[in-house]
């Protein structure tokens, strides 16, 4: 298929639930629900029915519109979908810029790794936490949306997120 090039083997595709999507797009939420129930879909298949069914809109209204939005923003958005569910939202629209921001994040944003870890953040001063997480979620995204590229790079960015952090939790 035109897409399916850009699924890694990583995530495999269930074609079969692509399809299934498309017989069922016009059903509601609940109408998807007995669907479901009366085939004896699976609960990881129904899973990402039900996905699909509730970000649907939202994802092609983000990836669809005219403005410039950050890569990070689209990988956010993206991200957490299935390859089930990204792939049956390129294959119903039909806009150019919808199909350009799923395929860069396919292609470009979705294998954009840190080499900052834990430890780094301790030397830095961190303790283990809610900020542990943020700090590296804001690390990643800097990197996807190219503000850094090296390790020191991600260790600079950090330590200044580590300083928002303490400053935002600090409670007189």
């Amino acid at each position: 298929s035109v897409y399916g090039n850009y699924f890694s083997m990583a995530s495999p595709c269930d074609l079969w639930l692509v399809y299934f999507m498309a017989i069922i797009d016009g059903l509601n939420l609940s109408e998807t629900l007995r669907v479901c129930d009366r085939f004896v879909i699976r609960r990881d298949d129904k899973l990402r029915i039900i996905s699909e069914k509730k970000s649907e809109k939202k994802v092609m209204a983000l990836l669809s519109a005219k403005k410039e939005i950050l890569p990070s923003r689209t990988y956010r958005a993206l991200e957490p979908l299935s390859s089930e569910t990204l792939l049956f939202i390129m294959a119903k629209c039909g806009g150019r810029l919808l199909k350009r921001r799923a395929k860069d994040f396919l292609t470009k944003y979705n294998s954009v790794r840190i080499s900052l870890r834990g430890a780094d953040l301790k030397r830095l001063g961190a303790q283990p936490g809610p900020c542990f997480t943020e700090i590296l979620k804001a690390t990643l995204y800097a990197k996807i949306d190219g503000l850094i590229s090296t390790k020191q790079d991600e260790l600079s960015f950090a330590e200044k997120q580590i300083k928002r952090c303490i400053k935002s939790s600090y409670k007189p």
